[in-house]
């Protein structure tokens, strides 16, 4: 009719199987039903022909009835069917007209049976378990479907000299349909296929085993018979893209090549194929020559994202993969703070340490860089070097570097906590105060303030307000305003994982010894003011009288916005010039600078021997007792070890005429010297 078409097979195409296994009543019961529908439709026919087919009452393919048969097929002997070699192999039995009985899917005369066409074109009726009785599939062809209304092209043949089986049905074949998948001859279809291989379409250098549903226009189909190579079509990291696998001849060329969908899913666009994973140039895949199996490389247009923080988006470019990025313009700082751009890196919390090399840097995917500033980056269990201290020694003047713990980081500041315990005090002389009024608070914030930091340094001390909460049921003391201060229990709760990260140790300076615990003060009170809050040798948190002698572990909070904080680092390498430091000595551990600060540096006091006149900075003849602001650079500070002499006009005014920096058991140079 207008809507669909009624194909019956012309050849009986399969057998050996009962129309039941078991006794059944009808049609939509017997298990011949369930292997049409399941196994021929599945088997016989693909994705595009499926699309083609119209399902009746819940058949996607079925066979005949009896009534059918009468109308559609009236001559009798039209009725007539031969099977397949295929359906013999599986146990059809063939008449003496070389014809055999066909399932029909009435039930029969008698019960269990089923109806059936003879060979000699009557009806009749078999058991339903026989297995000796051909299937001939019957299906509806949906004349409105796309595959119906599909453009048909003709074929021609090309056996190459070679023969197809006897029965074979290909030839018969003459055209295919566009937009569809179109099973193509197989070696088994061939009398002698043992080096088939697949068909060229006109003449081109691919082989197929099916018509693609691109394929358009009348073709040829040539049997290649012979060498063939390989060719696969792979992602930069081996990983399949969406191109499928091709079989080319012999010093035959690759037709068009599909372009791939980008395997990463990043929606980057597709560049052309690499002869090689590593090479950094495309090539004509169709006008490749194979001679061998061959693998290319997907490349694609990677986005490279140059940013000056996480979010704030400075310029893009396409690089094709295995290519370099160009140079992009310095950013500006994002956040005002008038630090110097130092590099890129593959990480928006990078230190210049991790700065790349962008112009060798490799692209493979879509990649975001990342700008690194001047200045420290922290993060939380970080330990750096700032102010200085009396540590290794009993000596007032002799200083260290004062290490700090990075206990808190936050957009504008960070909190440091001193990684030893730095002096021993009380809380207070008497009973009776909060931290306000305390003799811990003021030293900290006077005495320690003053002692530890330089100007620039102080610089870079956030002064903050604190609240002081007490414990034990305590009234709150009133809020203070600190540069330096002791933490409280809540903080130090919040920002130790554990006891063991509590313990702190002493310095030789306070006199407690460097290998055990210590206690150290907290700054709440109790609720009767006579005791503070501490934390013990192990970690954990009891309490003292605030007449006691405990440890002090000074906090500050940095200033992440400061000139200090954002001043560019440099490395220093020491050299010693054969002498040794104290041995708790921090300042070999102290390996960069701030440039544009004036950093302090080891005194004579700081070593075990040797008079210290102070340091050379990169072989100069200057020496420094400390770091100028001015200098800038990785730099080396070698000891010189020696002594000044001064010649002096005279006695009484004591104007010098000239100096000299003398090396121990060195002569003085008097031929440096001018006549007073």
């Amino acid at each position: 009719d207008d809507s669909k078409v009624l194909l019956a097979a012309d050849k009986i195409l399969d057998s050996g199987k009962p129309y039941s296994s078991t006794a059944v009543t009808q049609w939509t019961d017997a298990t011949l039903r369930t292997w049409i529908n399941e196994t021929f439709y599945n088997k016989a026919f693909n994705t595009y022909e499926k699309a083609g087919i119209k399902i009746e009452s819940n058949n996607n393919a079925t066979l005949l009835t009896q009534d059918q048969v009468t109308n559609l097929i009236p001559v009798q002997n039209d009725r007539i069917t031969y099977g397949t070699s295929y359906a013999k192999s599986k146990g059809l039995s063939v008449e003496g007209n070389g014809a055999s009985y066909w399932w029909l899917r009435d039930m029969g005369s008698y019960q269990p049976s089923g109806r059936t066409v003879t060979d000699r074109a009557l009806f009749s009726s078999n058991n339903q378990s026989d297995t000796y009785v051909g299937i001939r599939p019957v299906v509806y062809l949906d004349l409105t479907s796309d595959y119906m209304k599909s453009n048909e092209n003709n074929i021609t043949w090309d056996l190459s000299g070679k023969e197809l089986l006897d029965e074979s049905t290909w030839l018969d074949m003459i055209t295919y349909r566009e937009g569809v998948v179109t099973s193509l001859p197989a070696a088994g279809n061939f009398k002698d296929g043992s080096n088939f291989k697949g068909w060229q379409i006109n003449d081109g250098g691919e082989l197929y085993t099916e018509i693609p549903s691109t394929m358009t226009g009348d073709i040829t189909l040539k049997a290649y018979f012979g060498d063939a190579y390989t060719v696969k079509f792979l992602d930069i990291d081996s990983q399949a893209t969406s191109v499928s696998d091709i079989l080319v001849v012999s010093n035959g060329k690759i037709s068009d090549v599909d372009s791939p969908k980008d395997p990463k899913g990043t929606n980057r666009t597709f560049a052309g194929w690499l002869n090689d994973k590593d090479d950094k140039n495309t090539v004509d895949v169709d006008g490749y020559i194979v001679t061998a199996n061959k693998t290319f490389y997907a490349a694609y247009n990677n986005i490279v994202e140059f940013m000056a923080d996480a979010s704030t988006f400075v310029a893009s470019q396409s690089i094709v993969t295995n290519n370099y990025v160009t140079k992009v313009a310095s950013p500006s700082d994002p956040k005002g703070s008038g630090r110097k751009f130092l590099g890129w890196a593959t990480k928006s919390d990078a230190t210049k340490d991790e700065i790349i090399n962008i112009s060798s840097l490799v692209i493979t995917k879509n990649t975001k860089l990342y700008a690194v500033f001047s200045g420290t980056s922290l993060k939380v269990g970080d330990k750096i070097f700032f102010g200085t201290y009396p540590q290794s020694s009993t000596n007032d003047n002799v200083v260290d570097p004062i290490k700090w713990r990075v206990l808190k980081v936050e957009d504008d500041r960070a909190l440091l906590i001193s990684d030893k315990i730095l002096q021993t005090m009380r809380y207070n002389n008497s009973t009776g105060v909060t931290w306000e009024n305390s003799a811990l608070r003021q030293w900290s914030n006077e005495t320690f303030y003053n002692k530890a930091f330089n100007a620039d340094e102080k610089a870079g001390i956030m002064q903050v307000t604190n609240q002081n909460p007490g414990y034990n049921g305590a009234a709150p003391g009133n809020d203070t305003v600190d540069k330096v201060f002791s933490l409280n229990i809540n903080e130090n709760r919040a920002l130790f994982s554990s006891d063991a990260e509590r313990i702190a140790y002493g310095t030789v300076y306070n006199g407690l010894g460097t290998t055990d615990g210590l206690e150290w003060w907290l700054r709440d009170h109790n609720d009767t003011r006579t005791n503070a809050a501490t934390v013990g040798p192990l970690g954990n948190m009891p309490t003292s009288h605030m007449t006691n002698s405990k440890g002090v572990r000074p906090v500050v909070y940095l200033d992440k916005s400061s000139t200090y904080f954002n001043a560019n680092e440099s490395n220093i390498t020491w050299d010693l010039n054969g002498k040794e430091l104290l041995d708790e000595s921090t300042w070999l551990d102290m390996t960069t600078y701030k440039e544009g600060v004036v950093t302090k540096l080891p005194a004579t006091g700081n070593f075990k021997s040797g008079n210290l006149l102070g340091w050379q900075i990169n072989g100069s003849e200057d020496i420094y007792t400390e770091i100028p602001a001015t200098m800038t650079g990785d730099i080396t500070l070698k000891a010189f070890f020696g002594y000044r002499v001064e010649f002096m006009y005279d006695t009484k005014t004591y104007t010098s005429i000239a100096t000299q920096n003398i090396i121990e058991n060195e002569k003085i140079d008097v031929t440096k010297v001018a006549s007073p």
